[in-house]
């Protein structure tokens, strides 16, 4: 390549990030109009995040990956061969996503690469469809929307969401901008509030508000709803009777507030809770996890394009049907802090008895906005899946390619909440 790898991963991330300057954006661009490989480099970034074939230190997991490579070759070689014929243009800035990622429960997208896609940072254009499981966005604006699959939607603004099918929850604390959800025949605007949208396979949109108010317009006829009142508008846009009940949606607690998460008063159950020595009991991956000076672990981005990590996993028996809870504190240190996309991120990942992963839930939090020097607690409250006998604690960076950026953890915990 005209460039090395790191340069080039440097540029990739620059890009991303909307930080390129002019004169590196034209020596990226050159470099991949002429050079198979950069262009090959680029695609692998893009479209998987620099590649499943060199993962950190992290078990593999079982799943059929031979028919996604499969599928990846076809399509960067078409790609490939489209950009020798049209010659390469990269816009100089990717603009912030309106939405992103903020935590996600047991989901299965219907695109398989849509997990790599939102855990970078970015948000697809056009419609998102999640079979299975919850995916919680915190919105430009402030809001977050808790979506549980089946479900079909688009954030389309810093304030708006598409939602074509399925159930979203709405969140919007004091002072934060309204949420607003638009579904095929009617438009619910939050009032300071928390509320339940679904749309059913009967195209009905039915509304319910768990606190404070919103306001629900079908054709011309804007109706205010508060809390414990329920509407429904039917295929016609026409106010019709809500056949459902408010504790519907209270079950939608897949992913809950972080104010929620239930008391932290159990055992924590890893074998090693400290950060500040990395026992044996503490895997990392290599070149990128050590000790630091104010006696916690930190991770570095070094240039990885993934997700840097140190983890640790416990035998838990047969918790089916219990609250999990991980939580750690992270940092951002004053002399390398996060830039971009960058940020932490906390996990953790069931198993079942053969060791299969099968599940898992994880919360995206300390991005770059956040003050540096200042510990923030992230954490994630998630139901144990039915076989689960062992659950993987993870600390994660998203590193994003980029060579400067670190996070400093302490205090890693994993609870069972109190039955």
């Amino acid at each position: 390549m005209n460039l090395d790898r790191d340069e080039l991963f440097r540029l990739f991330g620059a890009l991303g990030d909307g930080t390129i300057s002019a004169a590196d954006h034209e020596r990226l661009q050159q470099t991949l109009r002429d050079d198979a490989e950069a262009r090959r480099q680029w695609f692998l970034f893009n479209d998987l995040e620099s590649g499943l074939a060199s993962l950190p230190v992290t078990q593999a997991v079982e799943r059929p990956v031979a028919a996604v490579w499969r599928w990846w070759w076809a399509a960067a070689a078409a790609a490939a061969a489209v950009i020798v014929a049209l010659a390469v243009f990269v816009p100089r800035k990717t603009p912030a996503p309106v939405a992103m990622l903020s935590a996600a429960a047991n989901a299965r997208w219907f695109d398989p690469n849509m997990e790599l896609t939102l855990r970078g940072g970015e948000l697809p254009a056009g419609l998102i469809r999640l079979e299975a499981g919850a995916a919680e966005f915190l919105f430009a604006g402030g809001a977050t929307a808790v979506i549980e699959g089946p479900a079909a939607f688009e954030p389309v603004a810093a304030d708006r969401l598409i939602l074509t099918s399925g159930r979203v929850i709405g969140r919007c604390g004091p002072g934060v901008a309204k949420l607003i959800v638009v579904t095929p025949n009617a438009t619910v605007t939050d009032l300071g509030t928390e509320f339940g949208v679904t749309v059913g396979e009967d195209l009905q949109t039915r509304v319910a508000v768990l606190k404070g108010a919103v306001e629900l317009l079908a054709g011309q006829h804007p109706r205010r709803l508060t809390a414990g009142e329920a509407a429904a508008v039917n295929q016609q846009g026409k106010l019709a009777e809500a056949e459902f009940v408010i504790k519907d949606f209270s079950k939608l607690a897949t992913i809950l507030p972080e104010t929620e998460v239930p008391v932290q008063n159990g055992v924590n159950l890893l074998r090693d809770p400290s950060l500040k020595q990395l026992s044996r009991e503490w895997r990392s991956t290599e070149g990128h996890v050590d000790l630091d000076a104010a006696g916690s672990a930190r991770i570095r981005a070094n240039g990885s394009p993934l997700w840097p990590l140190l983890w640790q996993r416990v035998a838990t028996g047969d918790i089916a049907g219990r609250v999990v809870i991980a939580s750690v504190r992270a940092l951002q240190p004053a002399d390398d802090p996060l830039s971009g996309l960058q940020n932490a991120i906390v996990k953790m990942v069931f198993l079942d008895a053969d060791g299969r992963e099968f599940a898992g839930a994880e919360r995206h939090f300390l991005r770059a906005s956040a003050p540096r020097g200042q510990w923030i607690r992230g954490q994630i409250a998630a139901l144990a899946p039915p076989g689960t006998t062992r659950v993987t604690f993870q600390a994660l960076l998203n590193a994003r390619g980029l060579k400067t950026g670190s996070v400093c953890f302490t205090e890693a915990a994993l609870v069972l909440a109190p039955e």
